[in-house]
């Protein structure tokens, strides 16, 4: 590109494109086109339509925004007062990969990157190209009509983990949203199958997602769905791990549960599309979970992306009927990461724990340290006397997935973890026709007579309504009779007033709505990593000590208090430099200072000793 070609403004750039000709930008912008058509991620954008806000850390491949059709006009623009970058005030997570730390005079919020060696922290970049053979299977996608609601277009994409499975289905449905052809609608669905990875949502959870606009960012740039944003979340369901694997037999009931509310409810969508964007967990035992996946949904199209073994794919081939396309792209070389899995799904969870209703139409956070937002106040027992405005009416009780842990050290565990809000809609979900989870999978919902919630609930000597199967094995809740209206971190315990403090992104109106309506609020708490990001936002944004805002649930050890005062930002004080849930650690001699880390329990230590 020509330096004719860039016209360069404080808060702007002009950029003219020759035909096929391809620009990469770094950071965080709006762009607006002026003249031609471009492709963003599969997206085709066209003269006239809104400003497109486009998320390009170096974090993940960069966005190529390419001419088609003949020459292009674009604007970018930069972002005043970006709350995502911002992020890096309370958790080094964030940092280094955005612009504004390039330490250019200009303040803009994105830099032009002619080559990958213009960038001057020497980070590993790489752009999203779109290779023939990716580019075949698109088209040959998009060439499928859409008739009868039997003839709807589903897409199932698979592969192992990191093969490009999310980056492949985001550019199908931003081709689906803004393709030319007659036959393609304004919305398409995404059914997010990875609790690991999820596209939309915390992890944990798979979900049934209505795409209205192109996907123009990674996944913690959209976590929170919200319907006045491009993304509507249909349905969720909680796993309460990161890991099908930890209950198959449930992942499986959530996902078929998923797919038929698609097709209730596609009707009234003029047979919109469905892309299918499957777990990394393929290999071994769940196989057998995919090829029942497989023959649930009966895609039109089949994407696998390698690698994959022979008899993987040769399984794969033998349970797909006549009418599924299959298609196997290439092996492509990985793409440099500088975040681990583990730190992608911190990101995420903090990025959705973070997150605020839509602000002109565009995502927004808050960068206070949760210590400082006032919680929900969540009666769990008829012992409650608060008559706060703020209170939330009580939950029918608490579940645990995966692992049951003894009542008395209940209200132990709670505290500074991730728990999903549940809302049931019928007692049937508590009662699977037996203990094993496989009984969720029985077809017919209506053969489980009625039971008494009242005969599983025990309460805990701090009077919280914990559920546990007669069995004593842990048993998910039937997911055709119940759904996941979002996540949250609690915050502490009120023992005196009957009250659990939650800190959630998910409106009161939500959860008063569904109560209205007759379902039961249940928290469940499972394997969800532990939000160690959360429990260090004080330190990293160096105001605990000076404010006195901090995580508690009694005294350093554990043990002592347990109320918390609700005021804004207020938790109980433990006394000046304190932390419940961090230590100091000194790092070795000539190095200075020390590390405030996150503190656990040591992992073959039990419960109460």
């Amino acid at each position: 590109m020509s330096d004719k070609a860039v016209t360069i403004q404080p808060d702007h750039i002009t950029i003219q494109l020759q035909p096929d000709e391809v620009v990469v930008l770094l950071g965080l912008y709006d762009l607006e086109l002026r003249k031609g058509t471009v492709v963003v991620n599969g997206a085709l954008l066209r003269p006239g339509s809104e400003l497109s806000r486009i998320y390009a850390p170096s974090t993940h491949s960069l966005p190529t925004i390419v001419a088609k059709s003949g020459a292009a006009e674009i604007v970018v623009h930069s972002v005043s007062n970006p709350a995502l970058q911002k992020l890096a005030q309370l958790s080094p997570l964030w940092s280094k990969m955005w612009h504004e730390e390039i330490g250019q005079s200009a303040q803009r919020s994105f830099c032009l990157l002619n080559s990958s060696t213009d960038d001057p922290l020497r980070r590993s970049l790489s752009a999203i190209e779109v290779d023939d053979e990716t580019q075949q299977a698109l088209n040959k996608i998009m060439s499928t009509k859409s008739g009868s609601s039997s003839q709807t277009s589903v897409t199932m994409v698979t592969g192992p983990k990191g093969s490009g499975k999310s980056t492949f289905c985001r550019l199908l449905a931003n081709t689906l949203l803004t393709a030319p052809q007659p036959w393609t609608k304004t919305t398409c669905f995404w059914l997010d199958l990875d609790p690991g990875q999820p596209e939309f949502g915390p992890p944990g959870q798979v979900s049934l997602v209505q795409l209205r606009e192109p996907i123009l960012g990674p996944p913690f740039s959209h976590v929170f769905t919200h319907p006045s944003s491009g993304s509507r979340n249909v349905r969720s369901h909680t796993i309460a791990a990161v890991s099908p694997k930890e209950d198959s037999n449930h992942f499986l009931a959530c996902a078929k549960d998923l797919y038929n509310h698609y097709r209730q409810i596609q009707q009234d969508f003029e047979s919109a599309p469905l892309i299918i964007n499957c777990s990394g967990w393929i290999a071994g035992s769940a196989m057998p979970i995919l090829l029942d996946l497989l023959r649930h949904t009966s895609p039109m199209d089949l994407v696998l992306m390698p690698p994959l073994d022979n008899a993987t794919i040769a399984s794969l081939q033998s349970s797909i009927s006549s009418k599924t396309s299959l298609c196997i792209l290439p092996v492509r070389p990985r793409a440099p990461q500088s975040r681990t899995s583990a730190e992608l799904r911190a990101m995420q969870s903090m990025s959705y724990m973070h997150s605020q209703p839509p602000t002109s139409g565009n995502a927004s956070w808050t960068l206070s340290p949760l210590s400082t937002i006032k919680p929900w106040r969540v009666s769990y027992g008829p012992q409650s006397t608060s008559s706060s405005s703020e209170s939330v009416a009580g939950i029918a009780g608490i579940l645990s997935y995966h692992n049951l842990i003894p009542a008395s050290m209940l209200s132990t565990v709670l505290p500074a973890s991730t728990v999903s809000i549940i809302a049931v809609t019928d007692d049937r979900a508590f009662f699977p026709q037996n203990s094993h989870t496989s009984s969720i999978l029985t077809p017919n919902a209506n053969s489980t007579p009625p039971h008494d919630l009242d005969a599983l609930t025990i309460a805990t000597p701090d009077g919280l309504s914990y559920i546990v199967p007669p069995s004593q094995i842990p048993t998910p809740l039937d997911p055709r009779h119940s759904y996941t209206l979002g996540q949250a971190l609690v915050r502490g315990i009120d023992v005196e007033k009957g009250e659990i403090l939650l800190l959630t992104p998910v409106p009161g109106a939500v959860i008063r709505r569904a109560q209205k309506e007759g379902d039961k609020i249940v928290l469940v708490r499972g394997k969800f990593d532990a939000p160690d990001w959360a429990l260090l936002e004080d330190v990293w944004a160096a105001d605990a000590d000076a404010k006195g805002k901090r995580w508690s649930y009694g005294d350093e050890d554990g043990g002592g208090a347990r109320s918390v005062d609700g005021s804004v930002g207020g938790s109980v004080a433990v006394g000046k430099g304190k932390r419940p849930y961090v230590a100091l650690r000194k790092q070795d001699a000539g190095i200075g200072g020390g590390v405030w880390r996150v503190r656990h329990l040591p992992r073959r230590m039990p419960f109460g000793e």
